[in-house]
């Protein structure tokens, strides 16, 4: 029966019937298999019938038809050179320009990229080409833009760029997301091109997996091409929520750590100060209030504090908070060892830095948000002396005194010797409890006998002394007052 169908299906063509022998085809077409007799039947009617379709310039259709010849040659004779070499016929009336668009690729790939442009971009601006053929289009496109787009200037490579989003490439693909190569270099370039939203126009879901692996080149590690895009977009001044969006994922922040990290560095070692704050800032404002604790994200804090001197100390009362209290590694708090030195930690440098800020310039506000970091320091560090004197002054100054007195009392029971702890600690003792107030003044003037520390040590035991009825023992305290 079906090689009566294949015989009234070719019986059909050569009479001229092509409608009424397509319908036959598409029976056999319809079958869940074809023999070498029907499927040759086929090919020839859909030959012919793509040929009139090329004639009558319906190239959709033809190639439709030329679609469904390649398909039928599987099945047919393998030797049959006749239905090859028609194969061959038809796919160059599908598209004239095969050989031009071969030929151009080739030299765009051996460097000579402009005169592979030239030959191309009227068949890329009229799109009469073969869909596989709109992929070395885009090829050569890619080569012409990488290697000329400084040339080009921003107008003209973006118009280069669109011809390429306007071949509507089958994505994700190689060469889809190889353009994001130079089109990352043409964000760097010109001002006026924004690469998040190029990137929305792209398509995040058109990433492929390989556009998300690290890469290896001479023993280190390379970011991804969505890392280096992503930073590109950061160093632009893209928000966080606008990559997110862009990329339909978060960024990677220890990428984004380790190559702000890397500028500063280069740039400290060029003495570009004023480009150097420009880029913490960046990276801050980029940062915002998420969590960031990583390798790099501490080697940007050391190197913050290391370039911190006299002129800029009060950078770091800005800085610091946003950078993160919570941010510090577990290694940032361990003190370092160096050629049989110990060093302090990360963590004790930013306090200690921060702490001479806030005394040479700070506000009482910043003083107050600093209470956090310093309870976590003494966390880690308990008997601080330095840390706790100032924890004690925010707690006072929170209405918290009795628990700044514990605290500050603990410290003058391991430093009983250290004068100016027994000075402090009166300001934190209940007003009314006047001996214990004159007690711990009295005991600060015995350890320290050099006058010129003391004067308002004997100041203060004045006024004790005067509410408690003293008033010629205020007199002598006023008088060593006045003598220092």
């Amino acid at each position: 029966m079906t090689n009566s169908l294949s015989y009234q299906i070719t019986n059909l063509r050569k009479q001229g019937c092509l409608n009424e022998a397509k319908e036959l085809c598409e029976t056999l077409l319809n079958q869940s298999s074809i023999d070498t007799y029907e499927a040759s039947a086929v090919f020839w009617v859909y030959r012919e019938l793509c040929k009139h379709a090329i004639e009558n310039k319906d190239m959709n259709e033809a190639k439709r038809f030329y679609d469904i010849c390649v398909s039928m040659r599987s099945h047919m004779n393998h030797d049959d050179q006749v239905a090859d070499k028609c194969l061959n016929f038809l796919k160059k009336d599908l598209s004239p320009n095969s050989s031009v668009i071969a030929t151009a690729l080739s030299m765009a790939r051996s460097s000579n990229t402009e005169t592979a442009y030239d030959m191309v971009k009227d068949i890329i601006s009229s799109g009469n080409c073969l869909p596989e053929e709109k992929n070395n289009l885009g090829w050569i496109i890619y080569y012409y833009l990488k290697a000329n787009y400084r040339k080009l200037g921003s107008t003209e490579s973006r118009r280069v760029l669109v011809s390429f989003m306007n071949l509507n490439l089958d994505k994700p693909s190689m060469v889809y997301s190889n353009i994001l190569r130079p089109v990352s270099l043409m964000a760097e370039e010109f001002e006026d091109f924004r690469l998040i939203s190029f990137i929305k126009m792209w398509g995040h879901e058109n990433f492929s997996r390989e556009d998300k692996l690290e890469g290896f080149y001479e023993g280190r590690t390379v970011p991804s091409l969505v890392d280096t895009l992503m930073t590109r977009c950061i160093k632009a001044g893209s928000s966080r929520d606008e990559i997110k969006e862009a990329f339909g994922c978060d960024v990677n922040m220890e990428n984004v750590s380790r190559e702000t990290y890397f500028r500063l560095f280069n740039l400290s070692k060029n003495s570009s100060w004023s480009e150097f704050w420009e880029e913490v800032n960046r990276y801050l404002v980029f940062k915002g209030d998420n969590a960031v604790v990583n390798e790099f994200h501490s080697k940007i804090l050391s190197s913050i504090i290391w370039n911190i001197d006299d002129n800029n100390r009060n950078k770091i009362l800005d800085i610091l908070p946003k950078w993160g209290y919570q941010n510090f590694r577990p290694e940032d708090w361990k003190k370092e060892k160096k050629d049989d030195a110990v060093y302090d930690s990360l963590a004790e440098k930013a306090v200690s830095c921060y702490i001479k800020a806030l005394k040479n310039s700070g506000t009482k506000e910043q003083a107050l948000a600093a209470k956090p970091l310093f309870e976590t320091f003494l966390r880690h560090y308990p008997s601080d002396e330095t840390v706790t004197r100032e924890l004690c002054l925010i707690l006072k100054e929170e209405g918290n005194t009795k628990i700044a007195f514990d605290r500050l009392k603990n410290l003058v029971k391991n430093n009983p010797s250290k004068w100016y702890l027994w000075s402090e600690i009166e300001a934190y003792i209940d007003t009314d409890n006047l001996n214990l107030r004159s007690a711990v003044c009295a005991k600060a003037i015995t350890l320290q006998r050099d006058e010129q520390f003391i004067g308002k040590v004997h100041l203060r035991l004045s006024e004790i002394l005067i509410e408690m009825g003293m008033q010629r023992e205020a007199l002598c305290e006023v008088n060593k007052y006045i003598s220092t």
